[in-house]
C-alpha cells in the first residue's frame, strides 16, 4: 500500500525501524519491508508475503518491478521519496522516474527534501500534481538564555515545582538540579507521589546505566530528570542528544532559577 524510496540502504535499515517504532501497537496487522541488506532472492521471498509499506533504494525497487517480484499497479496508495536531493544526487532520477510509471494513476506522492533545486523542481513535476508545498522554516531566535529566580523558603521548593509543572509552566522535557545526591532521590520520591515519572542521573552511576537513562529520557520514556551539577555530561558517550526544554535549579539557597532558550 506504500512506498518509501531512500538514497541509501543503510537509510532504508533506520527508516524501517522508525516505521515500526510507530507501527508498534499494530504490527500484527501491518507489515514493513526494507529492500536494504538481504539478497535480491531473499528480497523477492519477503515481497510475495505482499508486506504493506515496502522501504528501499530506488535503484533496488525498480529492479523488482523490472523482474516483476513487486507489482504496484493494482495496490499502491501512497509514494514517499524521502531525502529527495541525495536521490538526485546518487543519479537515481531515471529510476524514480520509472517507479513513477509503474504507480496507479490515482496515488498520493510526498517528495521531502531539505534543499529546493530546479533538478528537483523537475522531479516534483513527476511524482506530484498539483502539490501543496510545506516549508519548514528554521528557528529565528538567538539561541541565549533568559534568566529568572523565586525566592522561596527552603521548605517550599518542591511545592513549587509540583505547581509549575501541573500548570505547564515548565513545559516539555526538563532538567531540575539539585545540590546532593540525596537531594536527587528525595526530589524523585516527591513527584512520583503525584504520578509525575521521573529519574534520578548522577556521576555515581555505571556509564552504561547513565546512557540508559538518556536513552529513556530522549525517547520520552519520561521527562524530567533530576541531576547534580557533576553529573551532566558524564561519560554518558553523548546519549543526551535531543537535551532538555528547561534547565531548573532547585537547591541551595532561599531561591529558584530557570533558564530557558528563546
Amino acid at each position: 500500500r506504500a512506498v518509501v524510496l531512500v538514497p541509501t540502504r543503510e537509510l532504508c535499515d533506520q527508516t524501517r525501524a522508525a516505521i515500526a517504532d510507530l507501527l508498534y501497537y499494530c504490527r500484527d496487522v501491518v507489515s514493513v519491508v526494507a529492500l536494504s541488506s538481504a539478497t535480491a532472492a531473499e528480497q523477492a521471498a519477503a515481497l510475495r508475503e505482499l508486506p504493506d509499506i515496502v522501504v528501499g533504494t530506488p535503484g533496488r525497487v525498480a529492479a523488482h518491478l523490472r523482474d516483476g517480484t513487486l507489482s504496484l499497479r493494482d495496490t499502491l496508495e501512497t509514494l514517499v521519496v524521502d531525502e529527495a536531493d541525495l536521490v538526485l544526487s546518487f543519479g537515481c532520477g531515471d529510476d524514480v522516474r520509472a517507479i513513477v510509471k509503474a504507480c496507479p494513476k490515482i496515488c498520493q506522492g510526498f517528495l521531502l527534501s531539505a534543499t529546493f533545486s530546479s533538478a528537483l523542481k523537475e522531479l516534483q513535476r513527476v511524482v506530484l500534481q498539483k502539490p501543496a508545498i510545506l516549508k519548514l522554516q528554521e528557528d529565528t531566535s538567538s539561541g541565549r538564555l533568559t534568566q529568572f529566580y523565586v525566592r522561596v523558603p527552603k521548605d517550599d521548593k518542591f511545592l513549587l515545582l509540583y505547581a509549575l509543572v501541573r500548570l505547564n509552566l515548565i513545559a516539555g522535557k526538563a532538567l531540575f538540579f539539585v545540590n546532593s545526591i540525596n537531594e536527587c532521590f528525595r526530589l524523585k520520591l516527591f513527584l512520583e507521589q503525584f504520578s509525575i515519572r521521573a529519574a534520578v542521573l548522577n556521576a555515581e552511576l555505571p556509564a552504561n546505566s547513565r546512557k540508559h537513562i538518556l536513552d529513556q529520557f530522549n525517547k520520552g520514556v519520561f521527562d524530567y530528570l533530576v541531576a547534580t551539577d557533576d553529573s551532566v555530561g558524564v561519560g554518558a558517550g553523548g546519549a543526551a542528544g535531543s537535551g532538555a526544554a528547561a534547565g531548573t535549579d532547585v537547591g541551595g539557597g532561599g531561591g529558584r532559577r530557570q533558564g530557558r532558550g528563546h
